[in-house]
Parts: C-alpha cells; sequence; structure tokens
C-alpha cells in the first residue's frame, strides 16, 4: 500500500551508497577535484549511471555504466556541464533538481520519461550533496537507475492493482489486511493518522495491541467468526492511540480469499459521530426541557403523521398523558365539522412535503372547545428525506373571540359610513342644486341690472347728451359763443359715462350673448381683450357650431372664459395667451393657456375669498353644474393651463 515502492527502493539504495562511502566528501576536497581512485574504481563497479558535479554543476566524473549510456567517451564528457551534452527537453527536467540539491543541500530524487529518437526512456535520477566537515558542497553524486523495462511490467500490473489501491488509498476510513494469527500484514495511511502510528510501526502488531475494551480471546473470536461465521463480521470497539487516548471505532472484517488466507478490516472512526449522537442527546433533552416549559402546545410528528413528541402543554390541554399521546391518535380531539378540511390540509402537506399551517377547534381536558392554529415546519434528513414535522399549536380561542368582535364593530363602522355618506351625497346634491339656482339667479339678476342700465341710466344719458347738443345747436345761431364754451365741455363727459355705462352692462351680461349667441360673444369680448391688455399677444382658435352648444352651457362657458382670461390680464406677467373652444374626442373643450409666471395650485385654491382661488373655485363649480370637468395645471415659472370639458349632448 506504499504509493510508490520502487521508488522507496531506490531511494534506500542511495542512502546505502552513501553509508558505504563515507569519504567521499573528503577525497572531494583535493584540489583536483577529481575522486580518489579508490571511489572512482567503486563507483566503475556500480551497475547504475553515476556523476560527480563539482560546486560548478561540472561533470568531474562519470562511471562505466554512464559512459555506455551516454554513448560518449569519458574525455568528452569530464569538464563538461549537463545542457552542453543533453538535449533541451531532458536538461529541463534535471537542471531544477540539480540546482535545488546545490541551494538546499538536500537530497533529490525524480521520475522522468523522455522520447529521444532511440525511443521511450524512464529514468530515476537521484542527486546526493557531498558535504566537508564544515558542511560545504565539494560534490554532488548523481545517480540514474534505467527503469524502462521495470516500468513497462509495473504497468501491466497496475491495471490491475490501480482499483484495489485506489480505492483504499483514497477512502477516509482505516483499512488493514491481517493474517489469520491476528497481526496486520498492510495497512493505510487513513488508519495510521487515526491511530497515531506509522504504517511501520503497525506492520507485524497484533491488533490486540491496539483494541483497548476487547481482550485476546475475543478478539480470536471475532477472526473465528469470521472464518466460521459466513466470512464476515461488524461490531463495535475502542482502539488506543499511540498516545494513550482511546477513540471509538465500527469494525467490518473481510475474510479474503488470497494467499493462505487473510482477513480485510475496514476501521471506521465513530468519535464525531458518537461526538454527535452524545451532542444531538443533550439538544433534545434541551429542546424537551424548554418544550415542556412553554405554554403553547408543541408536537413533533413522524414520516406518517404520528406524535414522536408532544410538551407537558400539550398533555395537559387534552387530558393524556405522554404514553397516550405517543401511542394514540389527535384527530379524535378535532372538531368533526373543522376535522375534514384540517386533516386534508395535513396530509396534503406531507405529501408535498410543504409547511403546513391549519386552524380547526380542539376539545380541551375540561370539554371546552377551543380554537388553535397549527403551524408546522417539515424536518429532512441530511440525505433529503422527510422525517415529519415539528409544529406549533397556540390556543387562539381569544383571539378569534376579539377578531369577531372587531369585525362586528367594523361592519357597523361601515354601515354607519354608508349611512352619512348617503347623507353627505344628499346635502351635497341639494347644495349643487342650491348653487346651480344661485348661479342662475345671478345671471338673471346680472341680465335685468343690464337691462336696466341700457333701458334706463343708458336712455336717460342718451337724451341728455341729444338735448344738450339741440341745445347747443339752436344757441348757436346766436352770437354769444363764449356762453356756450362750458356746455360745450359737458358733452365729452356725458360720452364717457354713456361708455362707461355700456362697459357695464356688458360686463354683467354682454347683450351680443343673448342677441347673437356664444361665438360672437367670445368674439367681441377678444377685441375688447386686446384693447384693454394690448401687451398681450392674443391666439384665438373658435371650432365650434353655435347649435352644439345648449343654451345653458353657453353662459358657463363664457364666464368660464371670461374669468380665465381676466385673471391671465391681471395677474400674470403674460406675453402670450391662447384661447380655443372647439369639439374633441366626442365633448366639447375650452382651453386657457398662458406662458405667465404660473402658481403653486393647491395653495391657490385654499387662498382667502378675495383672492384667486375664489375666482378657481367659481369655474370649477361652474363647471360641474353643467356636467363637465375643469382642471388647472400650473407651476411656478412654467405658464398656466385651464382645461374644460363637457360631453356633447
Amino acid at each position: 500500500m506504499h504509493d510508490d515502492p520502487e521508488r522507496e527502493e531506490r531511494l534506500e539504495e542511495t542512502r546505502r551508497l552513501r553509508e558505504e562511502l563515507p569519504e567521499a566528501g573528503d577525497g572531494a576536497r583535493h584540489d583536483s577535484g577529481e575522486a580518489e581512485p579508490w571511489f572512482r574504481s567503486a563507483l566503475d563497479h556500480y551497475p547504475y549511471a553515476s556523476v560527480l558535479y563539482d560546486p560548478d554543476l561540472r561533470i568531474r566524473f562519470i562511471n562505466r555504466a554512464g559512459v555506455v549510456k551516454s554513448g560518449l567517451s569519458r574525455e568528452q564528457i569530464v569538464g563538461r556541464c549537463d545542457d552542453e551534452l543533453l538535449p533541451p527537453e531532458v536538461t529541463g527536467t534535471y537542471l531544477p533538481y540539480l540546482h535545488l540539491c546545490l541551494e538546499t543541500r538536500t537530497p533529490q530524487t525524480f521520475e522522468s520519461t523522455h522520447t529521444l529518437p532511440s525511443g521511450t526512456t524512464t529514468v530515476v535520477v537521484s542527486y546526493v550533496p557531498l558535504m566537508d566537515d564544515r558542511g560545504q558542497i565539494q560534490r554532488i553524486l548523481g545517480i540514474t537507475h534505467d527503469v524502462t523495462e521495470r516500468k513497462r511490467a509495473e504497468e501491466a500490473l497496475e491495471l490491475v492493482a490501480r482499483k484495489y489501491s485506489t480505492l483504499i488509498d483514497t477512502t477516509s476510513d482505516g483499512v488493514w489486511v491481517q493474517n489469520l494469527q491476528g497481526e496486520i500484514l498492510e495497512v493505510n495511511d487513513a488508519y495510521c493518522r487515526m491511530s497515531g502510528y506509522s504504517r511501520a510501526e503497525l506492520t507485524r502488531m497484533p491488533i490486540s495491541t491496539l483494541e483497548a475494551s476487547e481482550s485476546p480471546e475475543e478478539v480470536a473470536r471475532h477472526i473465528r467468526k469470521v472464518l466460521e461465521g459466513g466470512g464476515h463480521d461488524r461490531f463495535e470497539s475502542r482502539h488506543r492511540r499511540k498516545d494513550g487516548t482511546l477513540f471509538d471505532v465500527e469494525i467490518t472484517a473481510l475474510y479474503l480469499h488470497i494467499e493462505e488466507g487473510r482477513i480485510g478490516v475496514f476501521v471506521r472512526d465513530m468519535t464525531e459521530r458518537k461526538r454527535v449522537e452524545e451532542a444531538l442527546r443533550e439538544s433534545e433533552e434541551r429542546f424537551r426541557v424548554m418544550a415542556d416549559g412553554s405554554p403553547m402546545i408543541l408536537w413533533v410528528s413522524d414520516a406518517e403523521g404520528g406524535n414522536q413528541f408532544v410538551n407537558r402543554t400539550y398533555c395537559e390541554f387534552l387530558g393524556v398523558t405522554r404514553e397516550q399521546a405517543l401511542g394514540g391518535q389527535w384527530q379524535p380531539f378535532v372538531h368533526p365539522s373543522d376535522l375534514p378540511e384540517y386533516v386534508g390540509t395535513f396530509l396534503r402537506s406531507m405529501q408535498e412535503r410543504k409547511p403546513f399551517e391549519a386552524e380547526a377547534r380542539m376539545r380541551r381536558a375540561d370539554g371546552q372547545w377551543r380554537w388553535i392554529a397549527s403551524h408546522g415546519e417539515p424536518r429532512f434528513s441530511p440525505g433529503g428525506e422527510f422525517l415529519g414535522y415539528v409544529g406549533i399549536s397556540p390556543d387562539i380561542t381569544e383571539q378569534k373571540r376579539a377578531e369577531e368582535e372587531l369585525c362586528r364593530s367594523r361592519d357597523e363602522l361601515e354601515v354607519r359610513v354608508r349611512e352619512r355618506t348617503a347623507e353627505l351625497g344628499k346635502v351635497n346634491e341639494e347644495l349643487r342644486h342650491l348653487s346651480a339656482q344661485l348661479l342662475t339667479s345671478l345671471e338673471n339678476e346680472r341680465r335685468f341690472l343690464a337691462k336696466e342700465i341700457h333701458d334706463s341710466i343708458g336712455q336717460i344719458l342718451a337724451a341728455v347728451k341729444f338735448r344738450v347738443e339741440l341745445a347747443l345747436f339752436q344757441a348757436g345761431k346766436g352770437r354769444n359763443r363764449t356762453r356756450l364754451k362750458s356746455l360745450e365741455d359737458v358733452i365729452p363727459t356725458i360720452q364717457k359715462s354713456m361708455e362707461e355705462v355700456r362697459r357695464v352692462q356688458m360686463s354683467l351680461r354682454p347683450s351680443v350673448l343673448d342677441d347673437f349667441g356664444l361665438v360672437a360673444a367670445i368674439r367681441w369680448f377678444c377685441r375688447e381683450y386686446r384693447v384693454t391688455f394690448p401687451r398681450l399677444q392674443l391666439e384665438t382658435e373658435l371650432q365650434i357650431m353655435e347649435g352644439d352648444v345648449s343654451e345653458p352651457l353657453k353662459i358657463a362657458i363664457y364666464r368660464i372664459m371670461q374669468e380665465a382670461m381676466n385673471n391671465v390680464g391681471k395677474h400674470s406677467t403674460a406675453s402670450r395667451v391662447r384661447l380655443r373652444l372647439a369639439k374633441a374626442d366626442g365633448g366639447i373643450e375650452l382651453i386657457i393657456q398662458d406662458d405667465g409666471e404660473g402658481f403653486d395650485v393647491p395653495k391657490a385654491m385654499t387662498v382667502g375669498p378675495f383672492g384667486r382661488g375664489l375666482g378657481l373655485t367659481s369655474m370649477r363649480e361652474r363647471a360641474e353644474l353643467t356636467d363637465g370637468r375643469l382642471t388647472v395645471e400650473s407651476a411656478v415659472g412654467r405658464g398656466t393651463t385651464i382645461r374644460a370639458v363637457w360631453p356633447l349632448k
């Protein structure tokens, strides 16, 4: 079971050569650098190619076997270096080891295979430093052993032994082969590591020396059992290491039909498994103590769903002993109405190897039905085998009652909210109706005031102007023009008053809206707007027919347009405003867009009763009261867009 018995043999042979030639280093101290005659004679009779190098790695001597191997004469070789004599593919392998021997002053041995014109050759090369009493290298002895033929024979044997050797040398279990007298003949490295003994110490050691729990008679009895009981035996024992410590082992012994009969023994170190088992026992005990101290029901099931462990609370809750809980079934304690769903969920979870969650009523020891909420986590072995569940089943009866009470309260609250929402909706509808009536009344009042101003004050001022002009005309026939000058000055004032009365009248209710319709009224407004705000560039786009707009909607559109346009002229710093009224997406769309400074819409909507917010609110209410929708888009420094949309009826 050695890694390379042949290599070990060659190393031992090299060591023996050094012992047989102890003065080789002394001979190397001669200034001539040549070996003593007796040393040269010894090397010449050595069957393997041998070379002596000086510290400069030049060849100072080569024996007869080396000369024959090289195919050169001794004179052609001595004084030269390997790289002057050998092909690069050879020196590339040799020289690193030669340098390593020189640098570390330690022997170096390696094996090398080269394919040369003469064929493939395998050699084992050893470099041995020969040092003087001061520890200085005087010579390096190089020995080359041609093992080509032997390697070929070994390869044939290796094919047979490879499976066996790989299995034995790579297994983590200890393996040995013993004779029928109980002596170890071969042993692998794994058992050497287990026991602390070397291979040499274990070879020929009686296995009774290793046994710590069995006597030699018991060891002999196991051997007889292997021989007489079917060729195998398995048992647990304890072995003693070299340092005296003990370790638990599991022994498997098999009879081998080789040579005069051998027994193959596999030794598994049970220390870790025993430690794990002990740790598991301690862990289970800690779990049992903690579980029994828990106020909640704890349980562990097996792969078939039966109880493997239950805590004290489980037993007290159901009024059973632990033995009864482990030996019996839990299904009879589940409420009949809940049993099918609870058991079905448990079985499906087991089948799918998924966490188990379910609620059910269980009969407590006092006869009460109590709600429990079970949650189980699946357990698996290291190999992935399903082992069952570890679960918890807290009593949630009080939680259930609280949830039911909460549901009742929530339902009552929802009813009250619905009732209050209905009341608010009714009030809101009434407010909408009142608001519509108010706006209608306001428009009627505006129409009335505009008519009264036109019919009364307007007519009176017109009459006054006419009479003054008539008086001036009649008095103008006389000669006294100086007295008439003050009367002439009154006429522009009367004219201005008439225009102001007309402006107020049109602001209250433009007659053009009633006489000619919405489009004409907007065009009139735009003309007046350009005069009032000459700094603004006004763009209009009116793409709607008069018949498309109902009479109640006309005044709403006009008032929204009027309020929005006046806001642009009075409050923004815009240079351009665009007004568009057209049909779009099956409705009527009004857009007023400017490039002014913009404003914070939420903030503007909350301004006091005489601020911008009142105008925006009024526009939105007018739109909604006519089944429309108005939106305002604005931001500081980004202008404002007011868009109102009504469905086309």
